[in-house]
């Protein structure tokens, strides 16, 4: 939690009714990052570009949610509560978006050779060459990457 204070008195938000929210929600992603095996600074770095650490709970119009913004139908269980890499009729109900959204991040580390190419796909970005995602997240890492050991 005090990577989270910090990190966000560096971003110098100024939302202040938002400040716990975002805390809670950096602490989850820490704590989901390290179980999954990712680096925590990685995870914040995307779901700051996301969603600035907001639950996000609602799909937006591309039917993604939650702090890491995920596709609600590849990445949530299907009604049967079972997942699968071919996915295609997740529901939202009861599904862990956080959680779901960490997992979806590591499925693409894991199938990508390079973090830029992971970044990249995760972001639905089919041409990495003139993608400016991976390159947002990556600045954002650099600079949250010094609170974590």
């Amino acid at each position: 939690m005090n990577e989270c204070i910090l990190i966000l008195k560096l971003l110098t938000y100024s939302d202040d009714h938002l400040i716990q929210e975002r805390v809670n929600v950096c602490s989850e992603l820490i704590t989901e990052a390290k179980i999954m095996r990712v680096p925590p600074a990685l995870i914040l770095s995307i779901a700051w570009i996301e969603s600035n650490w907001l639950r996000k709970e609602k799909p937006n119009n591309s039917n993604c949610a939650g702090p890491l913004q995920v596709k609600v139908k590849y990445w949530c269980e299907n009604v049967a509560g079972e997942w699968t890499a071919r996915n295609k009729d997740g529901v939202l109900e009861g599904c862990n978006l956080l959680r779901r959204g960490v997992f979806a991040f590591a499925w693409y580390i894991d199938r990508f050779q390079t973090l830029r190419t992971a970044l990249c796909r995760y972001a639905g970005d089919e041409d990495c060459e003139k993608s400016t995602y991976p390159t947002r997240v990556l600045k954002k890492f650099k600079q949250f990457r010094r609170y974590f050991k």
